[in-house]
């Protein structure tokens, strides 16, 4: 299994460390409804850049982040706000 905290900590930088830091335990955890939602899009409004600017490593790790969130928020019975 990939440790993406130690892939994070040297791939992303600034903002986009913070955005995939807040979508690990216990942070995630610790997050309210509207915190998670807004979390869920500004990590895929970050990996979509991401991708754009043809990042791909920064793209895969952000990808991840998203699905821990995602995985929290269905935890939490709420409705993706990506839909």
């Amino acid at each position: 299994m990939p440790n993406h905290s130690k892939q994070e900590q040297e791939t992303l930088s600034g903002d986009l460390l913070a955005l995939a830091e807040q979508g690990r335990q216990p942070a995630l955890g610790a997050l309210d409804d509207s915190a998670l939602l807004a979390l869920i899009t500004a990590l895929d409004q970050a990996r979509t850049q991401a991708e754009t600017a043809a990042d791909p490593d920064s793209a895969k790790l952000l990808l991840a982040a998203t699905r821990r969130a995602q995985g929290e928020r269905r935890g939490r019975g709420l409705r993706s706000p990506l839909q």
